[in-house]
């Protein structure tokens, strides 16, 4: 997630189209796996519902940064 940020920042336009292809994928990627790992009880309730929360966050902005770059 780190990297799809910076390359964002970046003012190379391959980077950033990179990103934006793969961000909606990545994100609800992570938000799967958090709420595995809460279900599994190896996060910290608290934990989990920040990073799923988060996650969400950043799936529905990615979806929306792909709409508006077609």
């Amino acid at each position: 997630m780190i990297l799809i940020g910076a390359q964002l920042l970046l003012r190379n336009g391959e980077l950033c189209a990179h990103s934006l292809r793969v961000a909606p994928m990545v994100h609800p990627l992570d938000a799967i796996a958090v709420v595995s790992a809460a279900a599994r009880l190896q996060l910290p309730r608290r934990a989990a519902t920040t990073a799923a929360v988060i996650s969400t966050v950043n799936t529905v902005l990615a979806v929306i940064a792909q709409r508006h770059k077609d």
